[in-house]
């Protein structure tokens, strides 16, 4: 079952809906539907995974041209937060 529903933009949301329209080549309805769906979590599961997926490949091999490992960097990092001085809390 579909709905019909009537809303108002101001400019700019307007604008960055046709500025999408025309990158994309999809109709204003869609991208409206599309962002409503990431926004509201109304995604299909199988949209989710797949988004996931894809980050995933995309990090892949960010760390290449590093010297050391996670491990070795979170410890440094953690080492460093060990040594500074606390607030007192309120």
């Amino acid at each position: 079952m579909s709905h019909r529903l009537q809303v108002t933009l101001d400019d700019h949301q307007y604008e960055a809906l046709v500025h999408e329209r025309e990158r994309t080549g999809a109709s204003l309805a869609e991208i409206v539907r599309k962002a409503v769906d990431r926004t509201l979590g109304a995604e299909h599961p199988s949209t989710r995974a797949e988004a996931f997926r894809r980050g995933l490949r995309a990090a892949a091999g960010v760390w290449h041209d590093r010297d050391e490992d996670g491990v070795a960097y979170q410890r440094r990092v953690r080492a460093g937060l060990a040594e500074r001085p606390r607030v007192a809390s309120q």
